[in-house]
């Protein structure tokens, strides 16, 4: 179930990046923040995608 969400929050920091300009058209100084939240959501979701798989995190629902 965690994979899955950390997954989830990989995808939705991918298409932030992705779509900034068509999400906000006029602003650029909201395209920058939106690729800056969307490149952080990457980031943890890799972090907790490995520190989960490689056993180095346990969480409450995990069968570890």
């Amino acid at each position: 179930m965690y994979p899955l969400l950390f997954i989830f929050i990989i995808v939705i920091g991918t298409l932030l990046l992705v779509f900034a300009n068509k999400i906000v058209k006029n602003n650029n100084g909201y395209q920058i923040c939106i690729r800056a939240v969307g490149g952080i959501l990457i980031i943890v979701g890799l972090f907790l995608l490995y520190f989960l798989l490689s056993g180095k995190l346990t969480l409450p629902l995990s069968d570890k």
